[in-house]
């Protein structure tokens, strides 16, 4: 059995008074999951104020996480980001590609555990400034893919829309519809296949709302809503992509919504079974309405396991 820990939960571990129960109850094969070690080494430098709870939360995921053979990072264990994952799905490629980021995000998380960060102050800017392209991807995405299937019109921009409140609030009404899960599958089509006859083949729009039903339902539920019931709402996304760090909306929404599509990917689609392990309510109650409860667990719940 997988098993995926969220980054909250690893943090939680290591500021813990369970962390010896935690040694003594951990089994299974625990997963290096890419955008929690990236969440984590953004915050490792030494000027941080979350530096050594981050740096104990990365030291959970490298000893259980990372296989080292004669100097040679086994990466088989990676949980990759959203993009590869969906690269594979739609290319029907089974073996996630090796990709140089992932194998320098390893890297540098063992030299941040083994003490070595000093020298590595550069290297952690740079994945900020990943994190940030990553969301300013995600943006993007929204603007070129997303809201023309939602609005059934090409060159449709998110400030445009929302500037009138009943629209907006029409809109936030439709979100409830399953309907919208299906626009949110032929735009992942329309992104990552570029063979346009792929896009109208409901046979596969149906197969990518069953496959991620938890992760597409979690997009719409927890992360459109809460961009269209932003006070910023109006503003262009890029504006309030500026507020990475805020609440509104929460962006760690986004990394959560990449790991529940991994849960879904290594569970229906490389037939490995896979459990996520959060804290989440949000997140228990994404699974559950799709019918996945069996996905996820809580913390006591995989320690009790092995008990």
């Amino acid at each position: 059995m997988n098993y995926i820990f969220d980054t909250n939960i690893l943090r939680n571990i290591a500021h813990d008074d369970d962390y010896d129960r935690f040694n003594r109850g951990k089994h299974g094969n625990i997963l290096f999951p890419i955008v929690v070690a990236l969440e984590l080494v953004c915050h490792c430098k030494l000027n941080d104020k979350a530096f050594k709870d981050c740096k104990k939360s990365l030291g959970i995921l490298v000893e259980n996480m990372v296989k080292v053979n004669a100097g040679q990072f086994n990466l088989d264990n990676c949980l990759p980001d959203m993009p590869t994952i969906l690269f594979c799905y739609f290319n029907e490629q089974m073996e996630i590609k090796k990709i140089k980021e992932i194998e320098l995000l390893v890297s540098l998380s063992c030299d941040i555990v083994n003490g070595q960060v000093e020298n590595n102050d550069r290297t952690i800017d740079s994945f900020i400034g990943y994190r940030n392209l990553i969301i300013d991807q995600f943006i993007n995405n929204i603007d070129e893919f997303y809201l023309p299937r939602l609005f059934g019109r090409c060159n449709v921009k998110w400030n445009e829309i929302f500037k009138d409140r009943i629209k907006r609030r029409d809109f936030e009404d439709k979100l409830n519809n399953v309907f919208f899960n299906k626009l949110l599958s032929k735009a992942l089509i329309y992104e990552f296949v570029q063979k346009c006859n792929s896009f109208n083949n409901m046979c596969l729009v149906n197969k990518v709302c069953d496959d991620f039903s938890v992760s597409i339902d979690f997009f719409v539920q927890n992360i459109l809503r809460q961009f269209v019931a932003s006070s910023k709402a109006a503003l262009k996304l890029s504006d309030i992509n500026i507020d990475r760090n805020g609440h509104n909306p929460k962006w760690n929404s986004y990394f959560d919504m990449q790991l529940i599509l991994g849960i879904e990917y290594y569970n229906c689609i490389l037939k490995k079974d896979t459990i996520f392990v959060t804290a989440e309510k949000k997140i228990h109650d994404a699974f559950k309405k799709n019918g996945k409860e069996d996905l996820v667990m809580y913390l006591n719940d995989y320690l009790e396991g092995n008990e």
